[in-house]
C-alpha cells in the first residue's frame, strides 16, 4: 500500500513530508525464499517513478563494496507520467538474518520533483511503499511490522517456513551514529525487551556507526510469535528506515487449523514515518471488501488499525472513534501487545488522548473462506484436505498520514497485474466544502473531476459537519499514470490492490 501526498494551505497550517523531491535513498527488504507452488508467479519489484515536469532526468545509481557510488540507470520521464523500472535486486539483496553494515543503498536522483513508489509483486510478495525524499526523513523512527511464524525451518513444497519482522537501516550521510531497541531478540542476540530469550520488560540498545550509502538489516528470531513492532532507532543525522515483515502470517483466527498448516502469509512492506512527522489525529476510510467470498471468519475481517507513541511518560492514550463515543486505550513506549482496534469496516477517526503525537498504520488482514472445513461441510462440495481453500487475502500495511499533513498534489502510478482482475482503487479522504476541486488527469490526458468518476462516499466519525466536515471517497481505477491535484483542499489518498479469486495469492 502507498500514501500519497503533494503540497497545499487549508483551515490549519499545513506541513509534513511530501511525495515529492530530487533524491532519494532505497534498500531492498527482501521475502523469505518461497516455492512458486501456488501460482507461477515468483517475486518482481521496480520503482514506479513519476515526474511533475517535462523531459525530467532520473538516475538510479549503486554502490560497490568500498562506498563508491558508479553503476547507474537513466530515464528520461515526461510530465504526469510515470516509468517502472527494474533495480538490480542480486546487486541490493542484504545478508541473510542481518546485523552486517553493507554497501547496497540504491541512490535516485532527478534534475526536477519525482515521486517514487516501490512495488514488489508475486506470490506472498504483493506490497507497495511510497518512497520519503532525503529532505524529509528524520532521525527517530518506531518500527511497524506484524507477528512472526515461530514455526521450525522447515520448507516444503508449500514453504511452511519460520519468518521475520525485520526493519532496514539505510544512510544518507557518512558517519551517522544509530543506536536501535529491538522489542524482540535478534538473530545476532540482541535481546528483545518483551519478546524472545531472556526478555525481561528491560531495553538493549545497540551503537552502529554507518556510512553514505551503507544498509544495515534487522530480524526478529522468528522463535515464536514474537513481534518487533515498537522497536525504536534513534540516530544522530537523517536516516531511512524501511520496515515490516518477510511473509506475516494471519493465521486462522477460527482457531480450525491450530497446526498452521496453511500457510496464508504475505510480505509486509513500508517506508516509516520518522517521528518528527508524526500527528496527533489520523482518519481512515475501510478497503474495499473482497469478492467472491462465501462468508468472513469472526476474527480477521476489514481493516486494523496499530497504533504506536514515542513517549516515555507511561500515560499517553488514543482515541477509537467508530461513531460519535470513542473507545479509549493506553499506550506506552515498547508496549506488548501493540495497542490495536480489529475489525473494522466502517470509517475510523484516531485521536492521541493527550494530544501529543502519535503514530497509526493500517492493515488490510482481509481472510475469506476454507474449503476444507470439519463436520457437516466435509462431503457437501469442500475438500477434505488442508490445502483444498479458496477466497484468501493476505496482509498488507500502510501508514496513515495525519491531517495536518495532507496536501494538494500527487502523481502515482496504478501498475498493470493481470492477477489483480481490475481490483485496484484508492481511498481518498479530504474536505467536504472542496471536494469538487480535486480533478484527475489519466496518462498525460486533460484533466477530469475526479467526483465525475463512479465513486462510494463516507462521512467521518466526530468530522462529518461543520466546515471542515470530513468526507471520504473510494474509486476503482483501471491500470495508468495518475496526476491528482486541487487548487485549493488538501487531501490523502492511498492507492491499493489485490488479486481477486485466484488460489492463495494475495
Amino acid at each position: 500500500m502507498v500514501f500519497l501526498v503533494g503540497s497545499s494551505s487549508h483551515a490549519q497550517d499545513y506541513h509534513g513530508i511530501p511525495s515529492y523531491g530530487c533524491d532519494f535513498f532505497l534498500g531492498y527488504l527482501t521475502p523469505i525464499t518461497h516455492t512458486p507452488y501456488f501460482s507461477g508467479v515468483t517475486e518482481s519489484t521496480s520503482l514506479l517513478v513519476s515526474s511533475y515536469s517535462a523531459s525530467n532526468v532520473v538516475t538510479i545509481s549503486y554502490f560497490d563494496s568500498l562506498g563508491h557510488e558508479g553503476q547507474s540507470i537513466t530515464k528520461v520521464i515526461q510530465t504526469g507520467r510515470t516509468a517502472q523500472i527494474s533495480f538490480d535486486r542480486q546487486h541490493l539483496r542484504p545478508t541473510r538474518l542481518g546485523e552486517v553494515a553493507e554497501w547496497k543503498a540504491m541512490h535516485i536522483t532527478s534534475r526536477d520533483p519525482i515521486s517514487i513508489q516501490y512495488y514488489s509483486q508475486g506470490s506472498c510478495t504483493g506490497e507497495l511503499l511510497q518512497a520519503i525524499p532525503t529532505a524529509g526523513l528524520g532521525k527517530h523512527y518506531v518500527i511497524a511490522s506484524f507477528n512472526d511464524n515461530g514455526i521450525a525451518f522447515n520448507p516444503g513444497f508449500i514453504n511452511r517456513d519460520s519468518s521475520s519482522g525485520q526493519f532496514m537501516i539505510v544512510a544518507p550521510y557518512d558517519n551517522t551514529t544509530v543506536t536501535y531497541t529491538p522489542t524482540s531478540t535478534t538473530y545476532s542476540g540482541v535481546v528483545g525487551v518483551n519478546y524472545g530469550r531472556t526478555a525481561n520488560g528491560s531495553s538493549h540498545p545497540r551503537t552502529i556507526t554507518l556510512n553514505r550509502g551503507q544498509i544495515f538489516l534487522v530480524q526478529s528470531e522468528a522463535l515464536d510469535t514474537a513481534d518487533i513492532s515498537g522497536s525504536h532507532v534513534i540516530a544522530d543525522k537523517p536516516i531511512a528506515i524501511i520496515a515490516g515483515h518477510e511473509r506475516a502470517l494471519l493465521g486462522d483466527p477460527s482457531h480450525v487449523w491450530n497446526s498452521l498448516d496453511n500457510d496464508i502469509r504475505n510480505m509486509l512492506l513500508e517506508e516509516m514515518t520518522p517521528v518528527e512527522s508524526w500527528g496527533s489525529e489520523y482518519v481512515s476510510i475501510p478497503n474495499v471488501p473482497a469478492a467472491n467470498v462465501a462468508r468472513l471468519l469472526v476474527n480477521g475481517r476489514g481493516n486494523l488499525y496499530r497504533v504506536f507513541t514515542a513517549d516515555t511518560l507511561g500515560d499517553d492514550a488514543v482515541n477509537f472513534f467508530l461513531d460519535a463515543s470513542p473507545s479509549t486505550a493506553l499506550l506506552t513506549q515498547y508496549q506488548h501487545p501493540v495497542t490495536s482496534l480489529a475489525n473494522v469496516t466502517v470509517p475510523v477517526r484516531i485521536t492521541a488522548a493527550h494530544g501529543r503525537k502519535i503514530y497509526a498504520v493500517m492493515y488490510d488482514y482481509f481472510q475469506g473462506q476454507h474449503d476444507s472445513d470439519p463436520g457437516s461441510l466435509v462431503g457437501k462440495g469442500k475438500g477434505i484436505t488442508p490445502q483444498d481453500e479458496t477466497s484468501y487475502r493476505l496482509p498488507t500495511e500502510s501508514n496513515l498520514v495525519p491531517e495536518t499533513h495532507w496536501q494538494r498534489a500527487t502523481a502515482f502510478k496504478i501498475p498493470a497485474q493481470s492477477d489483480y482482475r481490475n481490483a485496484q482503487w484508492i481511498n481518498l479522504i479530504t474536505y467536504g466544502s472542496g471536494a469538487d476541486s480535486i480533478t484527475l488527469s489519466m496518462n498525460g490526458l486533460p484533466d477530469m473531476k475526479l467526483l465525475s468518476l463512479p465513486h462510494d462516499s463516507m462521512t467521518i466519525p466526530g468530522r462529518s459537519s461543520g466546515a471542515d466536515r470530513l468526507v471520504g471517497f473510494r474509486f476503482r481505477l483501471a491500470s495508468g499514470d495518475y496526476f491528482l491535484h486541487s487548487s485549493s483542499t488538501p487531501f490523502v489518498a492511498y492507492s491499493y490492490g489485490r488479486t481477486e479469486g485466484q488460489y492463495k495469492d494475495g
